[in-house]
């Protein structure tokens, strides 16, 4: 195993974070960048995170870093990908590389915090109470109501639908990465709604609209208005 010290990821991130670095690179963090994702971690046939899902989680913790401009920040994270994941996939490095791209730019597009999941991180990963963010992750959520006086603003209904059909398209390049990978349509479905996807009109995903879908774009028709509905 290569000491973080060495690691040529966690260098390079290192010198983009500049004098940040002490306060951001949190143990988790520092911990899949060196790693990866370890399964010798879990027991033995044990389920444990896939690629995708440590990729989200890095990909917000880089925007949650304010590495979201610099052509650097993708060109590191592809290649981290590549090198620290593709282990646990069956994806080409090819595919590997896309899909980290695709998953950086809805991260950074979306309204998609990062979450602190400490000591009991799906990934195993290292975490200690010496983290600055650990305090910050473990305080209570404090909600302030809206006065009653004042309405929310409505919804802009262009607005909306352009929300809706962008994460569509993201959707729907997820699924066919994890179709691409052995993944069942049903299995699809349970990943889009967990992960926040929509369908093109706003409704949660099932399995009868996901094939609709596969289907309209393998036949290169007008999807307009097709939510897997007649």
């Amino acid at each position: 195993m290569v000491p973080a010290a060495d690691d040529p990821q966690l260098a390079a991130l290192r010198q983009m974070l500049g004098d940040r670095a002490g306060a951001l690179l949190f143990p988790c963090v520092k911990d899949l960048v060196t790693h990866g994702l370890d399964v010798e971690r879990f027991e033995q046939g044990q389920s444990h995170p896939n690629r995708q899902d440590v990729t989200m989680y890095l990909a917000a913790w880089l925007k949650h870093a304010g590495l979201t401009t610099d052509i650097f920040c993708t060109s590191w994270f592809t290649g981290y990908c590549e090198a620290k994941l593709a282990a646990i996939s069956s994806s080409s490095p090819s595919q590997v590389r896309h899909s980290a791209r695709s998953s950086l730019k809805y991260v950074l597009g979306a309204d998609i915090p990062f979450a602190c999941r400490r000591a009991d991180n799906p990934f195993r990963a290292h975490c200690t109470t010496a983290c600055p963010h650990h305090a910050v992750a473990n305080q209570p959520m404090v909600r302030t109501p809206a006065p009653p006086s004042v309405p929310a603003p409505p919804v802009v209904p262009e607005k909306k639908k352009a929300t809706f059909a962008a994460q569509f398209a993201e959707a729907m390049k997820v699924a066919r990465t994890e179709i691409g990978q052995g993944k069942t349509r049903e299995g699809v479905v349970a990943l889009l709604n967990e992960r926040g996807f929509k369908t093109r009109t706003g409704r949660e995903w099932t399995a009868a609209i996901l094939r609709a879908e596969l289907l309209k774009q393998d036949a290169g028709a007008d999807p307009r208005g097709a939510d897997g509905r007649p």
